[in-house]
């Protein structure tokens, strides 16, 4: 993978990224799925303003970053 994939901010990206593989090496395999799966999830994380996903057992644990919890407050109140 790609060393500058890890600061992809648009999912479109690792979405040309995946598909410049598949067009060079065929169908991809799992341990490049993987990587490219955690790369999907982190930029979704960036624009939803989560500071940490984790997991805690069986449980997966999502935290918002600081400041996005008045905005999440404040979007919930407006939708009202």
């Amino acid at each position: 993978m790609n060393w500058w994939l890890a600061k992809a901010e648009h999912i479109e990206e690792v979405a040309d990224v995946a598909q410049e593989f598949k067009d060079r090496f065929g169908a991809l395999l799992q341990p490049v799925e993987n990587p490219l799966y955690m790369v999907r999830i982190k930029v979704l994380a960036m624009r939803a303003k989560v500071s940490s996903i984790s997991t805690r057992g069986k449980q997966i644990v999502i935290k918002p970053q600081t400041d996005s919890r008045r905005f999440i407050a404040t979007s919930l109140l407006m939708a009202r």
